[in-house]
Protein backbone atom coordinates (compact mmCIF):
# COMPACT_ATOMS: atom_id res chain seq x y z
CA UNK A 1 0.00 0.00 0.00
CA UNK A 2 2.76 2.54 0.85
CA UNK A 3 4.97 1.81 -2.17
CA UNK A 4 1.46 2.51 -4.25
CA UNK A 5 0.54 5.68 -2.49
CA UNK A 6 4.44 6.88 -2.85
CA UNK A 7 4.06 6.11 -6.58
CA UNK A 8 0.91 8.25 -6.87
CA UNK A 9 2.82 11.03 -5.56
CA UNK A 10 5.59 10.72 -7.39
CA UNK A 11 3.57 10.17 -10.90
CA UNK A 12 1.39 12.98 -9.59
CA UNK A 13 4.80 15.61 -9.01
CA UNK A 14 6.16 14.05 -12.43
CA UNK A 15 2.51 14.96 -14.47
CA UNK A 16 2.50 18.52 -12.85
CA UNK A 17 3.42 21.53 -14.91
CA UNK A 18 6.18 23.56 -12.75
CA UNK A 19 5.86 27.01 -12.13
CA UNK A 20 8.57 29.48 -10.93
CA UNK A 21 10.54 29.30 -7.78
CA UNK A 22 9.58 31.66 -4.58
CA UNK A 23 11.15 35.10 -4.53
CA UNK A 24 10.69 37.18 -2.17
CA UNK A 25 9.00 40.68 -2.45
CA UNK A 26 10.43 44.27 -2.10
CA UNK A 27 8.40 43.82 1.67
CA UNK A 28 9.75 40.44 2.60
CA UNK A 29 6.39 38.30 1.53
CA UNK A 30 7.14 35.47 -0.30
CA UNK A 31 3.98 35.06 -2.76
CA UNK A 32 5.33 34.00 -6.28
CA UNK A 33 4.82 30.90 -5.33
CA UNK A 34 0.94 31.91 -6.97
CA UNK A 35 2.28 32.75 -10.21
CA UNK A 36 1.13 29.76 -12.44
CA UNK A 37 -2.49 30.41 -10.95
CA UNK A 38 -4.95 32.56 -13.21
CA UNK A 39 -4.69 36.13 -11.65
CA UNK A 40 -8.46 36.20 -10.82
CA UNK A 41 -8.31 33.34 -8.92
CA UNK A 42 -5.14 34.46 -6.61
CA UNK A 43 -6.92 36.33 -4.16
CA UNK A 44 -9.94 33.90 -3.32
CA UNK A 45 -7.13 31.21 -3.64
CA UNK A 46 -4.77 33.07 -0.87
CA UNK A 47 -6.89 34.21 1.44
CA UNK A 48 -8.60 30.73 1.63
CA UNK A 49 -5.13 29.23 1.74
CA UNK A 50 -4.22 31.41 4.94
CA UNK A 51 -7.77 30.25 6.83
CA UNK A 52 -7.23 26.31 5.87
CA UNK A 53 -3.84 26.62 7.60
CA UNK A 54 -4.63 28.77 10.23
CA UNK A 55 -6.87 26.59 11.37
CA UNK A 56 -4.59 24.06 10.97
CA UNK A 57 -2.27 25.89 13.17
CA UNK A 58 -5.00 26.63 15.82
CA UNK A 59 -6.21 22.80 15.68
CA UNK A 60 -9.61 24.33 14.93
CA UNK A 61 -11.08 20.89 13.45
CA UNK A 62 -14.35 21.55 13.01
CA UNK A 63 -14.17 24.71 11.02
CA UNK A 64 -11.28 23.06 9.15
CA UNK A 65 -13.57 20.59 8.65
CA UNK A 66 -15.68 22.43 6.36
CA UNK A 67 -13.06 23.77 4.30
CA UNK A 68 -11.44 20.63 2.87
CA UNK A 69 -12.04 18.20 -0.15
CA UNK A 70 -13.00 15.20 1.36
CA UNK A 71 -10.96 12.68 -0.62
CA UNK A 72 -11.81 9.77 2.01
CA UNK A 73 -15.33 10.23 2.80
CA UNK A 74 -14.59 10.28 6.09
CA UNK A 75 -16.93 11.63 8.69
CA UNK A 76 -16.66 14.85 11.27
CA UNK A 77 -16.21 13.08 14.09
CA UNK A 78 -13.41 10.29 12.70
CA UNK A 79 -12.05 13.89 11.04
CA UNK A 80 -11.38 15.22 14.19
CA UNK A 81 -10.17 12.36 16.10
CA UNK A 82 -7.47 11.53 12.70
CA UNK A 83 -6.47 15.30 13.07
CA UNK A 84 -5.94 15.04 17.09
CA UNK A 85 -3.44 12.19 16.28
CA UNK A 86 -1.21 14.65 14.22
CA UNK A 87 1.42 16.07 15.13
CA UNK A 88 0.60 19.69 15.51
CA UNK A 89 1.46 22.35 12.80
CA UNK A 90 3.16 25.61 13.84
CA UNK A 91 3.89 27.03 10.35
CA UNK A 92 3.79 26.07 7.08
CA UNK A 93 5.84 27.96 4.10
CA UNK A 94 4.80 27.22 0.54
CA UNK A 95 7.47 27.15 -2.27
CA UNK A 96 5.67 26.09 -5.33
CA UNK A 97 2.32 25.07 -6.83
CA UNK A 98 1.73 22.86 -9.86
CA UNK A 99 -1.25 22.13 -11.26
CA UNK A 100 -2.08 18.27 -12.14
CA UNK A 101 -4.09 18.17 -15.47
CA UNK A 102 -5.59 14.52 -14.62
CA UNK A 103 -7.44 15.60 -11.30
CA UNK A 104 -8.13 19.53 -12.01
CA UNK A 105 -6.12 20.07 -8.74
CA UNK A 106 -3.31 21.73 -7.57
CA UNK A 107 -0.57 20.37 -5.84
CA UNK A 108 0.84 22.81 -3.14
CA UNK A 109 4.72 21.59 -2.05
CA UNK A 110 6.53 23.36 0.67
CA UNK A 111 8.33 23.25 4.48
CA UNK A 112 6.13 22.94 7.52
CA UNK A 113 7.44 22.97 11.28
CA UNK A 114 5.59 20.28 13.52
CA UNK A 115 5.49 19.41 17.15
CA UNK A 116 5.35 15.81 18.00
CA UNK A 117 4.37 15.14 21.34
CA UNK A 118 7.51 12.73 21.63
CA UNK A 119 9.81 14.01 19.49
CA UNK A 120 9.48 18.21 19.80
CA UNK A 121 9.66 19.80 16.73
CA UNK A 122 10.59 19.32 12.87
CA UNK A 123 11.33 20.55 10.29
CA UNK A 124 9.88 17.88 6.86
CA UNK A 125 8.85 18.97 3.17
CA UNK A 126 5.23 18.50 2.86
CA UNK A 127 2.52 19.33 0.46
CA UNK A 128 -1.09 19.63 0.82
CA UNK A 129 -4.02 19.68 -3.12
CA UNK A 130 -6.05 22.15 -3.85
CA UNK A 131 -9.62 21.92 -5.97
CA UNK A 132 -11.71 24.43 -6.61
CA UNK A 133 -14.85 22.95 -6.57
CA UNK A 134 -18.59 25.23 -7.48
CA UNK A 135 -16.43 28.25 -7.09
CA UNK A 136 -15.26 27.58 -3.81
CA UNK A 137 -11.24 26.43 -3.00
CA UNK A 138 -11.42 23.30 -0.77
CA UNK A 139 -7.80 22.02 0.55
CA UNK A 140 -6.60 18.43 1.44
CA UNK A 141 -4.75 17.78 4.66
CA UNK A 142 -1.27 18.91 4.53
CA UNK A 143 1.19 15.99 4.89
CA UNK A 144 4.31 15.15 4.90
CA UNK A 145 6.23 14.14 1.82
CA UNK A 146 8.14 11.43 1.81
CA UNK A 147 11.26 12.16 -0.32
CA UNK A 148 13.58 9.86 -2.37
CA UNK A 149 16.82 12.15 -1.38
CA UNK A 150 17.03 15.12 1.27
CA UNK A 151 18.42 16.64 -1.73
CA UNK A 152 14.75 16.67 -2.54
CA UNK A 153 13.84 18.74 -0.03
CA UNK A 154 13.18 22.49 -0.55
CA UNK A 155 15.62 24.42 0.22
CA UNK A 156 13.57 26.30 3.43
CA UNK A 157 14.06 22.62 4.64
CA UNK A 158 17.62 21.51 4.34
CA UNK A 159 19.79 21.89 6.91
Amino acid sequence: MLKLICLSAVLLTSMAQSVSPQKSSPQGKREDWLDSLPAPQREAFSQRFENVIGLREQGSWLELYQLRQDVNGISKAQFVKRMNGLDALIRFQPSSLFYVPPSHGWLIKGCARYRSKTRGEYVAPSSMRAYSVKGQWLFTELAVDVLKSPADAPSSCQS
